[in-house]
């Protein structure tokens, strides 16, 4: 029976260039037993090299995070946390979903954090200040940057 067959191929160009081209060959009578198929065929080339590049430079940008002993975290609308990064922290996802009532001790400090927070989701503007948060058993001052994220609309 006729199947759908897909695969790649590397073809030189005219140039001595190689094109990696995506090939799809779809049978002409869906589930006969004809040995008829339609071909279709793309250029990839330039999708595989942008995917290499974006590939590099998010392992350029992970090193470079990892080095730098920074905490990332972006935030949902109820102010829950998305996604988290931290080279410090061994598992920086356990605190997705949970809000900084959850995981700061006072509950002042975190409301004062979750209202700085707020307010940045309800200006649009971004904000930068030190704060100061009881943690692991001691006062530290973060430097704490909110910057609101925008769809393609521009919306918060």
């Amino acid at each position: 029976m006729g199947r759908e067959v897909e695969f790649e191929h590397e073809h030189p160009s005219p140039d001595g260039q190689y094109r990696l081209i995506e090939v799809r060959l779809i049978p002409a009578t869906p589930g006969s037993e004809s040995a008829g198929y339609y071909a279709m065929t793309v250029d990839a080339t330039r999708q595989r090299e942008a995917e290499r590049a974006r590939q590099n430079s998010e392992r350029r940008l992970q090193a470079s995070l990892n080095a730098s002993g920074l905490v990332l975290f972006q935030h949902d609308l109820d102010l829950r946390y998305s996604w988290a990064f931290s080279p410090m922290w061994s598992d920086p996802a356990s605190i997705v979903g949970l809000t900084d009532r959850d995981l700061l001790p006072r509950g002042e400090e975190a409301e004062r954090l979750m209202a700085l927070k707020w307010s940045v989701l309800v200006s649009g503007q971004g904000t930068r200040q030190d704060v100061s948060v009881f943690h692991d058993g001691k006062t530290t001052i973060w430097d704490l940057s909110i910057e609101p994220m925008r769809d393609e609309a521009g919306g918060v």
